[in-house]
């Protein structure tokens, strides 16, 4: 296969992100209202129970209160939140990537699903996640077999094994070095088979996970710079906003303390700590709020660098090639 172009394929993300800024608005508009109410509806009231809980248990903590039933209830709603957010991403995932490939149909100020892209596309996440979770099993049945049976000789006196000290730091090395040589194979499958998974379903109407395998040979690493290059502005913004998130949560919180202190309350009492916990909680939202109203009109754009790399990498690779 052939190469992807590096340059062209960061310039070509930033160009788009940043010029067809309405056009990606008008896919990602929709889908966002639609999580955005969901968890509003439901993670609000949940971590308001949440705390209300907590809040109380601070100040009863001797008569052991249980969770009230109102988290239990909300529980599966939680779960149905974390299910749309994954349907929601691929809902954006195949509306950006036709916008950038010039194969999206309809209005351009709203996208919705209309034929079987979402579709083959979630199938091909799922068909990966069950790889990754069969090939995980496999490995961990492999590795219990030869735990036993070397257990068993070691037992049966076939052999012996002693850990001297002088073998423990190279026994610790090893683990570490097995534990990254998984990580390091499973982010380079992750990558083989999902970078170009979405585009090549969209483009070939086809299920494209081995698709996406094929592709991508000889273009890990440059797939990595991509990445690193078109998502590094995204990665450190979210990085201020959590370092201003904790800068001003301590601020908040010492200055609170310093004002109970000076009213002659004990730091660690049990009003104390609710009132650390009412703050807290007044925290979150108006900070939540305010990151929200910042970042709403910023997402166009990071989902633009986030999800067109890959469709100008394919673009790059069949049409240079004619595959």
């Amino acid at each position: 296969m052939g190469k992807i172009p590096i340059g062209r394929t960061i310039g070509e993300a930033f160009d788009f992100a940043l010029g067809r800024y309405l056009v990606i608005l008008g896919v990602v508009w929709l889908p966002l209202l639609l999580l955005v109410a969901m968890q509003y509806y439901v993670l609000v009231p949940y971590f308001g129970h949440l705390f209300h809980f907590v809040q109380f248990a601070a100040q009863h903590a001797k008569d052991h209160p249980g969770p009230p039933p109102e988290l239990a209830a909300l529980r599966p709603l939680i779960w149905s939140v974390d299910a749309l957010a994954l349907v929601i991403s691929i809902w954006m995932q195949v509306g950006v990537t036709k916008t950038a490939l010039n194969l999206r149909t309809g209005p351009r100020v709203l996208y919705v699903p209309v034929g079987l892209d979402e579709l083959r596309v979630i199938g091909g996440y799922l068909v990966f996640l069950a790889i990754v979770y069969g090939a995980a099993l496999a490995l961990g049945i492999v590795i219990g077999i030869a735990a036993v049976i070397v257990y068993a000789l070691a037992s049966g006196g076939a052999f012996t094994f002693a850990v001297s000290d002088a073998m423990k730091p190279w026994l610790a090395g090893g683990l570490i070095a097995f534990a990254a040589a998984i990580v390091a194979a499973l982010i380079y499958v992750q990558v083989r088979f999902t970078f170009l998974l979405v585009p090549a379903t969209v483009a070939e109407k086809r299920f494209g996970l081995w698709r996406s395998w094929q592709l991508s040979k000889g273009n890990f690493w440059r797939i990595f710079t991509i990445g690193v290059g078109t998502l590094s502005p995204i990665l450190v913004f979210e990085f201020v906003l959590v370092f201003a998130f904790y800068l001003l949560l301590v601020v908040t919180l010492l200055t609170r303390l310093a004002g109970l202190g000076a009213h002659g309350a004990h730091p660690h009492g049990p009003e104390a700590v609710a009132a650390v916990l009412a703050v807290l909680w007044r925290f979150a939202l108006v900070y939540g709020a305010l990151a929200a109203a910042v970042l709403l009109p910023l997402l166009p754009i990071a989902f633009g660098l986030r999800f067109s790399p890959p469709a100008f990498a394919y673009r790059a690779l069949t049409q240079t090639h004619g595959s």
